[in-house]
C-alpha cells in the first residue's frame, strides 16, 4: 500500500501524475515490500503530521500538496546517475528544507520525487514556492537556470469520483515572474504606509521592535575554500531570518527596509557576541579554524557606534581574537581613501585579518590598496548581471586586486559554471553551496579537492558515439 492509499483509503487512483503518457512513480514501500520498517516508520510520521496540517480532504484540493520530480533530470547524467544520485538528493533536500516553515512538511516519494505540504499557504503561493525550489535544484544540478524546464512540479487535485491526480504547473519561470511582480507592487504599498507610520514611532517602540527582530535572527556558517591549499579553514558566519514569502533572508537583508538606521550597528554587535560564543566553543573543542563575521560601513562611519563596536571587540579575549576575521561591507565607490584607511586601521587591530567586500563594478582599487586589509572580494548571491558578463567582471576584479597587492575572494557561487569562472579568474578564496553545504555550526578544518566540489553532468552524446 503506498502513501496515498494509507492517507485517503484504498479504492482510489493514486497515480502521482495524470495519465498523459507518463509512468507512475512507485513508492519505495511498493518496490521493497512491507519489510522495510524504517521506511514505514518515516511514512507513519509524515502521515501523522500531514493529518494534523490538513483539516479535511478539501484542504488537499485547495493546492497544499505538491510533488517535485527529477524524472527528466536523470537522463542528463547518463550512465553516471547511480554515482551522483545521492548528491542530487542531498541538493534537493537542502533546497526544500531552506524554504519550509515549521507548519510545512515533506517526504521522499519513490526514487525520484518529493511530496511537499504547505500548511499556511494558498494554492497560488504554494505553487510559486515549489517553482522556486525546483529552479534552485535544477540550477545547482545542471549549472543553469534554463535547466528548470526539466523539473517536474505538480499539484494534487481530487476529481468528483474521488480520484487523486497531479496536474503539471507548466511554465515555472512565468509563475515566478508573476509572483515577483505582484510581490513588488504589494511591498511598495506597504513600505509607503510603514514609512509614514514611522514618523510617529517612539524610542520605546523602536526598542521593542529590535527585541522582536533579534529573537527571529538565526545563524548559518558558510565554509570558505582556500584554492591553493584546497582546504576549508574559515567559516563565514551569516545572520538569517525567515522572510514573508517563506524564503530565507541572509546577511543585512534580515533587517526590514523600513527599520531605523540604528538597527545596523545593533546587528553587528549581535554578530560579534555570537562570534565570541562560537570561538570559545571552538577553543574548548580543540578545533583550530578561523571565524569570519561582517561589519557594516555604517556602523563605523558614526563615531558613537564605532566606539561601541571597538569596545565590544576589546571584550573578546585576545587569544580568541587571533581566530577572528572581520569583513567590512557596505563600501561604495567614492569613499575618500583617507577615511577608508582610518576605519580599516581601527578594525585591523582587533582581529586576525580584515576583508573588504566591494560591490560589482567597483573601480577605486587604489583606495583599497592603501588600507591594511588582507583581501577584497565580491558577493554574487543575487547577481545583478548575466553569467557571461559576470565572468568578465571576475577577470577584471582579480586583475585590479592583484595590481594593488590584495588577495581576492568571492561569496555565493551557486553553480558549477560560476565556480569554474572564479577559479579561472584567479580568486584565492571561494564559497557557496557548490563548494560545500551551509552548516548550523562551524566544523573541523578539512581538505576538499576539486573532485569533491565539481558536480557536472557528463556529455552523453560523445560517450554514446
Amino acid at each position: 500500500m503506498n502513501i496515498f492509499d494509507r492517507l485517503f483509503g484504498q479504492g482510489k487512483s493514486t497515480k502521482p501524475y495524470p495519465t498523459q503518457g507518463r509512468e507512475s512513480s512507485a513508492s519505495p514501500s511498493d518496490d521493497e515490500g512491507a519489510g522495510d520498517s524504517a521506511f514505514e516508520a518515516k511514512q507513519d510520521e509524515f502521515l501523522h503530521r500531514l493529518r494534523n496540517v490538513l483539516s479535511d480532504r478539501g484542504d488537499v484540493i485547495s493546492g497544499r500538496l505538491h510533488m517535485i520530480g527529477l524524472e527528466k533530470v536523470k537522463p542528463s547524467f547518463g550512465a553516471r546517475w547511480p554515482q551522483v544520485a545521492d548528491k542530487a538528493h542531498e541538493i534537493a533536500k537542502l533546497a526544500i528544507e531552506r524554504r519550509l516553515n515549521p507548519t510545512d512538511l515533506y517526504t521522499r516519494f519513490g526514487d525520484l520525487s518529493y511530496l511537499l505540504v504547505f500548511g499556511n499557504l494558498g494554492r497560488a503561493d504554494a505553487q510559486v514556492k515549489c517553482a522556486l525550489i525546483a529552479r534552485e535544484i535544477a540550477e545547482k544540478l545542471l549549472g543553469t537556470q534554463a535547466a528548470a524546464k526539466l523539473m517536474q512540479v505538480s499539484c494534487v487535485s481530487m476529481k468528483e469520483n474521488g480520484r487523486l491526480i497531479f496536474e503539471d504547473l507548466g511554465d515555472l519561470d512565468a509563475l515566478v515572474r508573476e509572483f515577483e511582480t505582484r510581490w513588488a507592487e504589494q511591498k511598495a504599498v506597504e513600505n509607503d504606509v510603514q514609512r509614514a507610520a514611522l514618523q510617529w514611532v517612539t524610542e520605546e517602540d523602536m526598542e521593542r521592535s529590535w527585541e522582536v527582530l533579534a529573537k527571529q535572527i538565526g545563524y548559518i556558517y558558510r565554509p570558505m575554500w582556500t584554492v591553493r591549499s584546497q582546504a576549508v579553514t574559515t567559516y563565514h558566519c551569516l545572520p538569517t531570518r525567515s522572510g514573508e514569502d517563506g524564503g530565507m533572508l541572509v546577511g543585512y537583508d534580515v533587517i526590514p527596509r523600513d527599520a531605523p538606521p540604528r538597527f545596523i550597528p545593533r546587528l553587528d554587535g549581535l554578530l560579534l557576541r555570537k562570534a565570541a560564543q562560537e570561538l570559545t566553543w571552538l577553543r574548548n573543542a580543540d578545533k583550530p579554524l578561523l571565524l569570519a563575521i561582517p561589519v557594516h560601513f555604517e556602523t563605523l562611519a558614526r563615531t558613537r557606534s564605532r566606539v561601541a563596536y571597538i569596545n565590544d571587540c576589546h571584550d573578546i579575549p585576545e587569544e580568541l581574537r587571533r581566530y577572528l576575521v572581520l569583513e567590512l561591507v557596505g563600501v561604495e565607490d567614492g569613499i575618500p581613501s583617507g577615511r577608508l584607511m582610518e576605519l580599516t586601521s581601527a578594525l585591523c587591530a582587533e582581529c586576525r585579518a580584515l576583508l573588504i567586500r566591494l560591490p560589482i563594478g567597483f573601480t577605486d582599487f587604489d583606495a583599497v590598496g592603501k588600507t591594511q586589509a588582507t583581501a577584497c572580494g565580491l558577493a554574487v548571491d543575487e547577481p545583478t548581471m548575466a553569467e557571461a558578463l559576470l565572468f568578465k567582471e571576475f577577470n577584471r576584479f582579480c586583475e585590479e586586486a592583484e595590481r594593488v597587492h590584495k588577495q581576492k575572494y568571492v561569496h555565493g557561487l551557486s553553480s558549477p559554471s560560476l565556480l569554474t569562472a572564479a577559479l579561472g579568474a584567479g580568486f584565492d578564496y571561494v564559497d557557496g553551496e557548490t563548494v560545500a553545504s551551509v552548516t548550523e555550526q562551524p566544523e573541523a578544518a578539512h581538505r576538499l579537492g576539486l573532485e569533491g566540489i565539481f558536480f557536472r553532468p557528463e556529455s552523453t552524446t560523445e560517450n554514446e558515439a
